[in-house]
């Protein structure tokens, strides 16, 4: 409940100042920026907590399936990814698991996803030999 209190506060305090700054530049053209602008603040700000709850953990389970193991392919890795973002809904519809711990299950559903997609169907690694500064 606070987290909703806290972005109306916040969408209201982003109201008021793109109001203030159309009385004080009256001009069409700003306006129509100021809309614009206000209707893409309130987007960013609305829908970044929810996106971000989602693919924090995806994120860093692809991150650890690349780094910790060297035969993880690009399908594993794609196929982790998507089967990440749907155990995180699947947790976050039907379980009572605290928030915070969506992201481990994210992050490791991906690894163990990943790593299995990888080891069934082994293609080209992701990685083709040590990295040298010349191919920076």
């Amino acid at each position: 409940m606070q987290r909703i209190v806290g972005l109306v506060i916040a969408l209201l305090i982003l109201s008021v100042f793109f109001g203030v700054i159309e009385r004080l530049w009256p001009s069409s053209r700003t306006q129509r920026r100021s809309r614009q602008s206000l209707i893409t603040d309130l987007a960013w700000w609305g829908f970044t907590p929810l996106i971000g709850k989602v693919f924090a953990g995806v994120v860093v389970g692809v991150f650890i399936l690349v780094v910790a193991f060297p035969k993880a392919t690009a399908n594993g890795a794609f196929v982790g990814l998507l089967a990440g973002m749907a155990s995180v809904a699947w947790a976050a519809s039907y379980t009572s698991v605290a928030f915070l711990w969506h992201n481990v299950i994210g992050a490791v559903a991906v690894v163990l996803v990943g790593m299995a997609v990888s080891l069934l169907r082994p293609g080209s690694n992701m990685r083709r030999g040590p990295l040298r500064s010349a191919d920076l």
